[in-house]
């Protein structure tokens, strides 16, 4: 066996492990100085994003959230940014349809392109974020819509809040529900002594 196919085989799959593991960032961050909200984030802070695809969950944790004054960042589908409007304090994201294929197609970037518009048009602004589904890679690179930032964030869980991007999970709640959500998680990051900060500060 020639040692230079072996070698380039090599590199390929070594290619590929990086372009859709979690690492591949880290090497994103060093080598080509991509920034990425969320990854190896300060030690005491935390920023809190919400994913919302329904309409009228979106218009609900929008007022919440600013009932709150807390700095946070919703990820909305091109439907649930249906929802959105014009609101000083927030930040405003695109969110990925999931998709069980390695390669998204075409539809779900037009999808992506879709949200865009559809926040930029409720809301007065241009998205500034997006976040990929199922993780963020290399690979989601591709997918961004122009001039929106990738970010890396962890869903609340069973466990405590962590330092980095929260996401609240909200695709799936009412808006009662949600808006209860969203509650509970500000009161965790409270508890664990965790400083809440808008996405560009973490």
């Amino acid at each position: 066996m020639h040692p230079r196919p072996v070698l380039a085989g090599i590199a390929v799959l070594v290619f590929f492990w990086l372009a859709f593991a979690s690492p591949g960032i880290a090497l994103a961050e060093k080598v080509f100085r991509l920034h990425v909200p969320g990854y190896d984030p300060s030690p005491d802070k935390v920023s809190l994003g919400v994913r919302v695809s329904d309409p009228a969950t979106a218009a609900v944790l929008e007022s919440s959230a600013r009932l709150e004054q807390t700095p946070v960042t919703i990820f909305a589908t091109a439907r649930g940014a249906e929802g959105l409007y014009p609101a000083t304090g927030l930040t405003f994201g695109v969110v990925e349809e999931p998709s069980e294929r390695l390669f998204p197609p075409w539809k779900e970037r037009s999808e992506a392109q879709a949200a865009v518009a559809s926040i930029q048009r409720t809301t007065g602004v241009y998205p500034k974020y997006f976040l990929p589904s199922p993780r963020t890679n290399l690979a989601a690179l591709a997918d961004a819509p122009p001039r929106t930032r990738l970010v890396m964030g962890e869903q609340t869980g069973q466990r405590e809040p962590q330092p980095g991007l929260l996401i609240v999970e909200a695709s799936n709640l009412s808006p009662e529900q949600a808006r209860l959500q969203l509650k509970q998680v500000l009161q965790d990051i409270d508890h664990k002594g965790l400083r809440c900060v808008p996405l560009a500060e973490l």
